[in-house]
């Protein structure tokens, strides 16, 4: 929570023009504001502080709203707003007026509500959302990576600022970047109706420096925080270390790991507190804590993404390095350390630091990983209204934008009768969106989609389908390849005998057709066998030529449960019993399958010197070396006389120019055939990209 390193925080020096905006708002209606300031400016603490008095002093009867993406932030910012320490350095003191959010309840006038993003959206969806009533300031901190929610959020707050205005209530809409958003304030101006007022916090300090790590990076990693752990004691606080990575190879267990759920989950405070003194933290959490004794931060400055590829119209999975705004982020992990700033050090394994792009106003999660969900909640929240009406920022790319339309509308998730507007929710689009509030994070689309068809079958579905679905939609939503892969990927694949023999169930009698029924059958043997760990720490085992992690076959097991939970399955305690399906159910399963990865499906040629072919793009792919069966050999196709087969894909990543594509199950034919009765297309026109692919 530093605050620059001088006596005034960096922003007093643009003070006035924050008073000055302040001071307009009961004549304007409905302002806007864009703050950007560099880290430990003291945007978050001492000026929201300030501004709260100015909405105290200035604005009878309102009050102000601090919206921030996590809810670890949120409690952490209303801890220290509300301390002694933080409230001594203050002209009037405001410990009294920062207060948790009760939903349904109005706001105090001159109070502070610190809100997460989570919770802002789930009282808009209640409508009980009604800050603007009596007139509010409102405060968003802009996502570096921006997300579904982020996104929907700021759509939301301008909306709902604009319908105040009408209302004649005096409200203000301000929000805190610490890079440049174009897209921002263009919405804002657009749904607010007027420019909004752009102030630009200057950096005050001399930025962190950064020191090169000797090679191998990794084993000098491993050494401070080793160093580390040894140097705390009872009156002592340990030179506390973090890694900017969320994996570190074999000895994971020995480190506290923070990725994006846990910053939704109040027990990682306590963690933070207790826990020792090496840290991992997911490279793109995009998100920086107070952690008292905080003396290393170690980046590797790559960063795992999903973005969507305009050479295949995918999305893609590739590790690219961090922009210049992701970086800083990681050093700010050091300006809100309780150290003084000498005694930090910032480890890279990088010199060109500055010649890395800026990364403004990034696309982020919203337009990458999770282009489809947004356009789903775009329309779910503002059905039928023309895509330049929406109160959000428009997309960095249009024409993908509405390809992913396209491709709902095929899926049967909206209806577009007229072709121009963002179209309405069908039924299956609206199980999607409640799978999805009621998961989170957890799950992605098409396992979603996948989901969907519980809803869609109510009562048609047999318990034992049920819990088939439910059990790969947990292997997919976990990952096929973080559960089980080839022991060696250099190896020979094994044989269909070798595989088959460690599965059971119904994965084992279909383990022949590839990765999500071998996956099934290995975690059904598994938990029939019985998840054991080695004093709390979970091995990763080898079964023939598959290595297969216990600690992943426990998570997809606890995923299994919450999903039984929301679709009301009971347990089992008949595992094989109670999963055992018809030649019919499997064809059910298979098509809900297919449907769910329309879009990721690859053809498997007769000949096998010829690479598999995404039937989107019509570009060539390879198949993971971490693939467990061989598809893509003439035996496959022969059980399709001659006439090569279809797989869907679980996963695409890019590798150089290399597409490869992984998970890969082998989808009957006279499914592929179905698609043309149900979308009058043959299937290749069907998923085939509208989209003007690049060479």
């Amino acid at each position: 929570m530093a605050s620059g390193s001088g006596n005034a925080p960096a922003w007093t020096v643009k003070q006035k023009e924050i008073d000055d905006f302040v001071d307009r708002i009961p004549r304007r209606g409905a302002s806007a504001a864009f703050i950007q300031g560099p880290h430990a400016s003291g945007k978050s603490t001492t000026m929201v502080a300030h501004i709260l008095g100015l909405v105290q002093t200035r604005l009878s009867g309102a009050s102000l709203v601090y919206l921030m993406p996590t809810l670890v932030e949120c409690v952490l910012l209303r801890d220290y707003l509300a301390s002694e320490e933080f409230n001594a350095q203050l002209p009037v003191q405001i410990s009294d007026r920062v207060l948790e959010p009760a939903p349904g309840e109005a706001i105090p006038a001159g109070s502070l509500y610190v809100q997460s993003y989570t919770s802002a959206l789930q009282d808009i969806r209640n409508g009980t959302f009604s800050v603007f009533k009596t007139g509010a300031v409102v405060l968003i901190d802009l996502e570096v990576n921006p997300t579904t929610d982020g996104e929907m959020l700021l759509g939301h707050v301008l909306e709902a600022a604009d319908f105040s205005r009408a209302e004649g209530s005096g409200c203000a809409v301000i929000t805190i970047s610490t890079f440049e958003s174009p897209r921002t304030e263009a919405a804002m101006d657009r749904v607010i109706g007027r420019k909004p007022k752009v102030i630009q916090i200057p950096q005050d300090f001399a930025p962190v420096p950064l020191r090169r790590m000797p090679e191998p990076w990794r084993d000098f990693a491993k050494g401070l925080a080793t160093r580390a752990n040894g140097t705390g004691g009872p009156d002592k606080m340990p030179e506390r270390v973090v890694i900017g990575q969320e994996r570190f190879g074999e000895v994971d267990d020995e480190f506290y790991s923070i990725e994006r759920p846990s910053m939704h989950a109040e027990e990682t405070l306590a963690d933070l507190r207790s826990k020792p003194a090496s840290m991992l933290v997911a490279s793109d959490l995009c998100v920086s804590l107070p952690w008292p004794g905080l003396a290393h931060f170690v980046s590797h400055g790559i960063v795992k993404s999903q973005i969507f590829d305009r050479k295949t119209s995918q999305i893609v999975s590739l590790a690219r390095h961090m922009t210049r705004t992701e970086i800083l982020v990681q050093q700010s992990w050091l300006l809100k350390s309780d150290r003084p700033r000498e005694d930090t050090n910032f480890h890279t394994t990088y010199e060109d630091f500055d010649r890395r792009p800026l990364g403004s106003d990034p696309a982020g999660e919203a337009y990458g990983k999770d282009l489809l969900w947004t356009a789903l909640n775009l329309i779910h929240a503002w059905p039928s209204s023309l895509p330049n009406d929406l109160p959000v920022k428009l997309p960095p790319d249009t024409l993908g934008m509405g390809e992913v339309m396209a491709r709902l509308s095929i899926l049967q998730c909206i209806v577009n009768e007229d072709g121009q507007t963002m179209g309405k929710m069908d039924k299956r689009g609206l199980a999607l969106v409640s799978i999805k509030q009621a998961t989170g994070d957890v799950i992605d689309f098409h396992v979603a989609y996948f989901l969907a068809c519980i809803y869609t079958n109510k009562g048609k579905l047999s318990l034992n389908v049920r819990r088939v679905i439910v059990r790969i939609a947990a292997i997919l939503a976990i990952g096929i390849h973080t559960l089980c892969t080839k022991a060696t990927p250099e190896a020979e694949y094994p044989s269909l005998e070798h595989v088959r023999v460690h599965c059971v169930g119904v994965g084992a009698s279909l383990a022949h057709k590839g990765a999500v029924w071998i996956a099934l059958g290995l975690w059904q043997a598994s938990v029939q066998s019985g998840l054991k760990d080695n004093n709390g720490i979970y091995p990763t085992i080898r079964r023939g030529d598959v290595n297969f992690s216990i600690g992943i076959a426990v998570r997809v097991l606890d995923l299994v449960s919450a999903l039984n939970g929301l679709f009301e399955l009971p347990d089992t305690n008949a595992e094989l019993r109670d999963t055992e399906l018809t030649s019919d159910e499997i064809l059910f399963v298979e098509r809900q399958l297919l449907w769910a990865y329309l879009h990721r499906v690859v053809y498997l040629s007769d000949n096998p010197a010829a690479l598999p072919v995404d039937v989107v793009s019509l570009k060539d792919v390879t198949i993971s070396s971490d693939e467990i069966l061989d598809l893509n050999v003439p035996r496959v196709a022969q059980e399709n006389k001659g006439k090569g087969c279809f797989a869907i894909y679980a996963g695409l990543s890019l590798s150089g120019s290399r597409y490869i594509a992984s998970g890969l199950t082998i989808i009957p034919l006279q499914l592929i055939r179905e698609v043309k009765d149900l979308t009058g297309m043959p299937f290749d026109q069907a998923v085939a990209t509208h989209y003007p692919l690049k060479p």
